[in-house]
């Protein structure tokens, strides 16, 4: 994924199966149950290299802007 603005932060929760998440340039492996918080504002992506599906839900946290 392109960055997204500074300041954001992005939750991945594994909800079933299991997949990984580029984080810092490295991929972490997230099994069923886990989780990662990262900074959103570098390059980062997700990717699933089994044959079962991986759920997972993916929080994007925008703080609000202030004048």
């Amino acid at each position: 994924s392109e960055p997204h603005e500074p300041g954001v932060t992005e939750h991945v929760i594994v909800i079933s199966g299991a997949m990984e998440v580029l984080v810092d340039g490295q991929w972490r492996s997230l099994d069923q149950g886990e989780a990662v918080r990262f900074a959103a504002d570098r390059p980062h992506g997700y990717r699933n290299l089994g044959i079962a599906p991986a759920v997972f839900h993916n929080l994007i946290h925008y703080p609000a802007i202030r004048p």
